[in-house]
């Protein structure tokens, strides 16, 4: 839990070997409403049961205070969330979108909500999220890609599963979406303010060097970083 990437390759050249693995069996719907304007809109239910493993195990308080072992929880969580990113262009196939114009700034907003009783959600929890992403240029000195996201988790006693658990590539290989230097489940946030800013020089540096011109290297920058806090009550 708390990794990113599932393909074979990345999972045979671990850095450091995955001890939070559980099983989770889901069911969902989705609606996705899109605007000429950019503008769009969507909702999703999604119920989930999590399972213990020999790996990780669940555990929580019973009503005179001891601790239990937990076999399984559900969660049915509904989720709004809206998205503005205007003029934008993009390339749709089968499975995936691809941005043609990162320049346009992407806004996204989003709120999940479950209920403890609702429809077998054995927790209540209500996370809000928002996110900004925009490519600047600098002319001749290159260009940056931003993205900004804070989340917050506005329930107390959630369980450390439903909590804002970064995202983290084991691998080797760099993961631009998650932190390379980290463990899985090492932080665990019940809110935080995510920053990954990449900058790309073009060439600026490697283009002045004889040898290293004729190579066509480029130079490119990563600062990528998250500061969070978790409230005692979680």
């Amino acid at each position: 839990y708390g990794t990113s990437g599932g393909n074979l390759f990345t999972s045979l050249l671990s850095r450091v070997d995955d001890r939070n693995a559980i099983y989770a069996r889901e069911a969902g719907l989705s609606y996705l409403r899109e605007l000429y304007s950019g503008l769009s809109f969507s909702a999703n239910y999604q119920y989930k049961t999590s399972y213990s493993t020999f790996l990780t195990n669940f555990q929580r308080f019973d009503k005179g205070g001891e601790v239990r072992d937990l076999d399984s929880y559900s969660m049915s969580f509904f989720k709004v969330n809206a998205r503005f990113a205007p003029k934008e262009k993009f390339y749709q196939s089968r499975q995936y979108r691809y941005n043609l114009d990162k320049e346009v700034p992407v806004i996204m907003l989003s709120h999940s909500f479950a209920k403890r009783g609702l429809l077998g959600s054995d927790y209540s929890c209500n996370k809000t999220e928002l996110s900004f992403e925009k490519r600047v240029w600098f002319s001749f000195f290159g260009y940056a890609d931003l993205l900004f996201r804070g989340v917050k988790v506005w329930n107390k006693g959630v369980p450390y599963t439903l909590l804002d658990v970064p995202s983290v590539s084991p691998s080797y290989f760099v993961d631009n979406d998650a932190f390379n230097l980290m463990d899985p489940v090492e932080f665990i946030n019940d809110q935080s303010l995510f920053w990954n800013i990449t900058y790309y020089m073009n060439g600026l540096l490697f283009n002045r060097i004889p040898v290293i011109r004729k190579l066509q290297l480029r130079e490119v920058f990563t600062f990528k970083g998250i500061w969070g806090s978790l409230r005692d009550e979680n």
